[in-house]
């Protein structure tokens, strides 16, 4: 009775220890990911961070959910759920400054990591409980999005908030009114994060179903569950209705017509061999498979009488199923779409990662006995190496995101009111930061940015043209032409620079604005002096502004050069903003390479 009693406060004090190493974890982690407002990191990725972030400004401060261009007032792609459910508090927190509401993400990523904690503690990982949370702390893409307003995180962490709900639920003798009806509150929140959250529902009502005492009691449980998801449903349909004239017509067919109004394009089996693409070539996209297989290879073998049996290993079953059937959903709605994205499959990667290290660890008891814990070890080492070999070159086109932020953040008060900007970058943030108080008009480099590169179609066009050849191409020139859709930025310097010597032929001040980001312009220099000095024009320097890097200490220095973030930081070299004021000019006079960066005499 001594050793059975020495085992057990031996085992409590292990439990709490590895409790502790999570608290750690946590505040190592809030350490680590949190960054500063002024290293503008919520806004980085256009369209979905700036318009959750700035949408919800403009709602609470004018009572819309949108944004203005050029002076005009546009409805936002998305619905303002996800703002309104997960950004109100940071809102409310920063005083309504967009460059903060990272910080609801970071709150949102500090619950997951607790939460996959409790997914190994539960499960059965024992001293390896806290390995997958740490494990997080350096993955490339679980940092990435920790750091920016995105759905990722704030769902990820609301899936495995409902599939601890549903593990619980699925071992419940009895289900009481108010248990079915907080159900359906958190699946209805997890749909308005991303509405693959929505089917979800399919899972409770499955149970119900199994565990009915009467047909009666099923049905009005059941309606218990769905009220929540009836509810938002129908409150979204509304919005689409009062915002976009149909029920059925949402924001994303309002900017996106192309694909979104051709099915063809939209969903295709010739779109799977993206997806397979990218998920084979990819860390995170490698590790969501091979999650899913352990998970559900080790499923059927429990499910079959292995390892334990049904009886032994029920909460592992009942949360498995729950997140087997949210890949299923995922695949389904994910694998035929026109854009292939790992992202979309972060959430079941992340949520079955202890799920796969306890596959990991049975295996290894089973296969090498005395070795099992190796077993363990080689896997952690096998994950950590993923994402040091894992492609990153998507890290470096961050550095364009943030100069545009930092040039939009900086343009304002360095231009006069009633002028025209010719610059790179997302409109939205520049519009919001800069031009919208001083009436400064935008004209873009290209129609390569968002917003540039779109037409807005109030009403759907499937019917009204040929489908184009590409869901790439997003406007289609004979609907602008007739007038049916409209271009948002109707010209672009690189187009019609004709356009550019007319408004100054009327007076108009105008001035072009580039930058680089340590030695590299992100502009062309010699292409665009030739393209001034062909159409008759000249520039000089009007103001320049040097933003000094800020230097991390050493830890978190050497953390974010570790999972390949350091370029994300913009924390390494400096950034120069310069606004070059244009005039007109004869073909005997040429000023304009001061382009080149030189100062002007």
């Amino acid at each position: 009775m001594a050793n059975v009693g020495y085992i057990q406060n031996w085992r409590a004090g292990r439990l709490k220890f590895s409790h502790l190493i999570l608290v750690a974890c946590l505040f190592f982690a809030a350490f680590l990911l949190y960054l500063p407002s002024e290293l503008g990191a919520a806004l980085t990725i256009p369209p979905d961070s700036s318009e959750y972030s700035i949408c919800l400004v403009n709602l609470f401060e004018h009572g819309k959910f949108g944004f203005t261009l050029n002076g005009e007032w546009y409805p936002s792609r998305y619905s303002p759920w996800f703002s309104l459910t997960c950004l109100t508090p940071a809102y409310l927190l920063s005083g309504g400054n967009p460059l903060c509401f990272h910080w609801a993400i970071l709150a949102f990523s500090l619950v997951l990591l607790a939460l996959i904690f409790e997914f190994g503690r539960r499960v059965g990982l024992g001293w390896a409980a806290p390995v997958p949370p740490l494990l997080l702390m350096f993955l490339p893409d679980f940092v990435f999005y920790s750091r920016v307003v995105m759905t990722e995180i704030p769902y990820t962490a609301l899936l495995a908030v409902n599939t601890l709900l549903f593990a619980r639920f699925a071992a419940a003798r009895s289900h009481s009114p108010r248990f079915c009806f907080c159900a359906g509150l958190l699946v209805a929140w997890l749909g308005m994060v991303r509405m693959t959250g929505l089917p979800m529902i399919l899972a409770f009502v499955v149970v119900l179903l199994l565990r009915r005492e009467s047909w009666r009691s099923f049905l009005w449980r059941c309606l218990l569950i769905a009220a929540p998801v009836v509810a938002y449903v129908l409150i979204n349909l509304i919005y689409n209705r009062v915002v976009f004239g149909s029920f059925f017509r949402s924001g994303y067919k309002y900017w996106a017509s192309v694909p979104c109004d051709f099915p063809q394009l939209m969903f295709s089996l010739a779109n799977i061999e993206n997806v397979v693409y990218v998920m084979t070539h990819t860390a995170i996209g490698m590790i969501t498979i091979a999650d899913c297989v352990l998970t559900v290879m080790f499923f059927l073998l429990i499910a079959g009488g292995r390892f334990g049996g049904v009886q032994k290993n029920r909460w592992f079953l009942a949360a498995a199923s729950y997140l087997i059937l949210q890949t299923i959903i995922l695949v389904a709605l994910y694998g035929g779409y026109y854009w292939a994205d790992t992202r979309f499959f972060l959430p079941v990667a992340i949520c079955f990662l202890p799920f796969a290290f306890y596959a990991i660890r049975m295996f290894s008891e089973f296969a090498l006995r005395r070795y099992a814990q190796l077993g363990l070890l080689l896997a952690i080492l096998g994950v950590l190496m993923a994402f040091l070999v894992s492609n990153a070159q998507y890290w470096y086109v961050v550095k364009g995101r943030k100069f545009w932020l930092c040039s939009a953040i900086n343009t304002a008060s360095a231009l006069p009111r009633e002028s025209v900007i010719v610059q790179d970058g997302d409109p939205l943030i520049l519009d919001y930061f800069a031009l919208a108080s001083d009436n400064v008009a935008l004209v873009p480099f290209t129609r390569q940015f968002d917003y540039a590169s779109h037409m807005v179609a109030p009403f759907p066009i499937g019917g009204v043209c040929d489908p184009p050849s590409s869901g790439e191409q997003r406007i289609i020139g004979e609907l602008v032409d007739k007038g049916i859709c409209k271009l948002p930025f109707k010209k672009t310097f690189f187009e019609d620079p004709e356009f550019i010597s007319q408004l100054l032929r009327t007076g108009k001040r105008v001035f072009l604005q580039m930058g680089k980001y340590g030695d590299a312009f992100f502009r062309d220099p010699d292409i665009v002096k030739n393209i001034l000095r062909r159409n008759g024009m000249s520039c000089k320097i009007y103001s320049r502004k040097t933003i000094k890097a800020i230097h991390p200490n050493v830890v978190r220095r050497f953390f974010d050069d570790f999972v390949l973030l350091g370029v994300f930081m913009g924390e390494r070299e400096e950034i120069t903003i310069i606004n070059y004021e244009l005039s007109l000019t004869d073909s005997s006079k040429d000023d304009s390479s001061n382009l080149a960066g030189h100062e002007d005499s």
